[in-house]
């Protein structure tokens, strides 16, 4: 694997068509037009904070973007990888890692300030047969906890969590 200088940033709205791109060219079942991409990545992005979108870059060129999500509202801690995509040509560059890395302490960060917490835990649900779970395991420490059998497309899906320590749980909403 090469390592390249992976700038990471923020997604916005005016981002969206470089990210049904990407999509489209990661997750073809998914949606399977640009139209029905465009509406469900626009709906992702319009939902911040609670949804938060992450991009990666080689050069000037988006080639990656990580939707993260908190489930269970923002007082759980709890957050989800809900999709990650790496155009092919780029992958096993290490963009994945740093996308990963990078976003996750942006929403650590946010949590932190606007909640007053830390991360309980990270959830991310992945094919049985997606190498990207050697990643998560790697640079999350996510664990295998559940299969899923016959989920999402015939597929068989696993849940790998991490879980951060008990330490991690104060929690107030700031004023």
């Amino acid at each position: 694997m090469s390592t390249l200088p992976v700038p990471v940033r923020p997604a916005t709205l005016s981002d969206l068509a470089n990210i049904v791109t990407v999509a489209l060219a990661c997750f073809p079942d998914d949606n399977r037009s640009r139209e029905l991409a465009e509406s469900w990545h626009r709906a992702g992005l319009q939902a911040y904070p609670k949804t938060q979108y992450f991009l990666a870059f080689t050069g000037e060129r988006l080639v990656s973007y990580a939707a993260w999500a908190f489930i269970g509202g923002f007082q759980s801690g709890v957050v989800e990888i809900e999709q990650i995509g790496v155009l092919p040509e780029a992958r096993g560059q290490g963009v994945a890692s740093t996308l990963i890395t990078q976003s996750l302490a942006a929403v650590r960060a946010w949590l932190k300030e606007h909640v007053g917490r830390d991360l309980h835990a990270v959830k991310v649900d992945t094919a049985t047969t997606n190498i990207a779970q050697r990643v998560y395991r790697k640079v999350l420490g996510a664990e295998v906890e559940a299969t899923l059998k016959d989920f999402l497309f015939g597929n068989d899906e696993v849940i790998m969590i991490r879980r951060f320590a008990p330490g991690n749980q104060e929690s107030r909403i700031k004023n």
